[in-house]
């Protein structure tokens, strides 16, 4: 985000911003928001969510801009008469997370900023989770095309293992929707290392980290079961079958690494 940041602060300082805003002055400006961020850490997600600051910032800024806000209905009804106001904006947020009614409502009505939810009847009616974004936030997924077991270095230098969920393809992974690839997927091949740590090999890399460094957390089968609860909704018996393995085998490689 740092070099979008700077482009744009760099159309500001330079008057491209007001240039490009004369120039688009007739179009329609929509602004798409998912959520906010309440939990301690950076947001997850590529830009999925923000901090529940950053939000009311933004929302205060665009009340003082004098730009005229309006519904989705109404913007749409004018923009097809062609009487939409100059540099018009629509606020929406997609999904309908716990957030948009709990921070991001209180924003919206304190500056009189109408917005359009676009609410994932699906999941709401079945009180589910989004469950594509809900098992990446499970596994923490760094890489969705790598390692199947990570090793990273501490700020102190020391060597540890990431989170298990933290390691490998996304669960859903690459092959998604190839059921033959599913299953031939291999969960514990030592395969070429992202964080190269003087040798490529994911299974080398592990002679880095102290046993006692893992921990000394369990895990079984009514576990798994948790874990996986609900991803059959959105995925097929092969997949499901393969994430439980992996899981599984990673984690039962994970404690013979601590135990031994």
């Amino acid at each position: 985000m740092l070099p979008k940041r700077a482009l744009l602060r760099a159309a500001r300082w330079t008057g491209l911003s007001m240039l490009a805003r004369r120039a688009t002055g007739a179009q329609l400006r929509i602004l798409c928001y998912h959520g906010l961020w309440l939990a301690p850490g950076a947001p997850f997600g590529n830009c999925l969510f923000m901090t529940p600051d950053r939000f009311a910032a933004r929302m205060a800024r665009l009340a003082r801009s004098g730009l005229p806000v309006l519904p989705l209905g109404e913007a749409v009804e004018r923009l097809a008469a062609n009487r939409l106001p100059r540099a018009a904006v629509v606020i929406t947020i997609d999904d309908g997370w716990a957030s948009t009614h709990s921070h991001m409502l209180p924003v919206l009505e304190r500056q009189r900023l109408p917005a359009t939810l676009y609410a994932t009847t699906w999941y709401a009616g079945r009180d589910l989770p989004v469950v594509n974004v809900a098992v990446d936030y499970l596994i923490a997924n760094r890489d969705r095309h790598g390692a199947n077991i990570e090793v990273l270095v501490a700020r102190d230098g020391s060597f540890r293992l990431a989170p298990i969920f933290d390691c490998g393809l996304s669960l859903v992974f690459s092959c998604f929707g190839d059921e033959e690839q599913v299953r031939a997927f291999d969960p514990m091949r030592d395969v070429v290392a992202n964080n190269y740590l003087g040798t490529r090999s994911l299974e080398e890399n592990l002679a880095f980290v102290r046993p006692e460094s893992i921990g000394g957390w369990s895990l079984d089968q009514d576990d798994l079961d948790d874990i996986t609860r609900g991803i059959d909704l959105a995925l097929p018996p092969a997949h499901v079958k393969k994430i439980r393995e992996i899981i599984w085998e990673r984690w039962v490689h994970l404690e013979a690494l601590r135990d031994h």
